[in-house]
């Protein structure tokens, strides 16, 4: 530390655990970034890096940021619409090629929506036959099915954080039941047959 000033002389650097004892009892934020290990230390040395701070992260806890929405007429933009120029032939020629390859592997492609805020929409937006609209275009041009119903994901701005497409905690939690309603709908139709 004498590099930066004098009285920095011997400070070192915090182990790691040093680093969480610390700071386990204060409102931080920390964002873990594992950069590349020598090549000749081995596999073996960053799994073992990378299980040890498993162990010491679960020993002192984790701790989740709660998204605070900052007032229920919240919203970050307004006059915003919805356009079906937002999945061109190209792009879903890319989509639905992507689709394909996923679905190689076995696994099955659902088409859902992200939360929009209801705050930041224009007035044509927030009609019926836009929503509709928007919908069909995703179902036309993407070959996947979609589970879900877009006016369903548009949430008043009271679930909404610091944009209008970043839910707040609660906000996440109420479109993660939606979600997990309408992928437990499309399975039962799966398993009745109908697709």
């Amino acid at each position: 530390g004498a590099w930066k000033d004098p009285a920095f002389a011997g400070t070192r650097i915090p182990t790691v655990e040093e680093f969480l004892e610390y700071v386990c009892d204060k409102n931080i934020v920390i964002n873990w970034e594992l950069k590349e290990y020598p090549m000749e230390l081995g596999e073996e040395w960053a799994y073992g890096t990378i299980d040890r701070l498993i162990e010491l992260i679960d020993r002192y806890g984790d701790n989740c940021l709660y998204k605070v929405n900052p007032s229920p007429a919240y919203k970050a933009g307004t006059g915003r619409s919805f356009s079906n120029k937002i999945i061109s032939a190209t792009n879903a020629e890319r989509l639905n090629a992507a689709y394909d390859a996923i679905r190689a592997t076995g696994a099955k492609v659902y088409i859902s929506f992200a939360p929009v805020n209801l705050n930041s929409l224009s007035t044509v937006a927030r009609t019926e036959a836009h929503q509709t609209a928007y919908q069909k275009h995703f179902e036309e041009m993407l070959d996947a099915p979609v589970i879900s119903n877009f006016s369903d994901y548009i949430l008043q701005g009271k679930y909404f954080y610091n944009s209008d497409y970043h839910p707040s905690t609660e906000g996440a939690i109420l479109r993660t039941k939606k979600l997990v309603a309408d992928l437990k709908a499309q399975l039962a139709k799966e398993a009745a047959g109908a697709s």
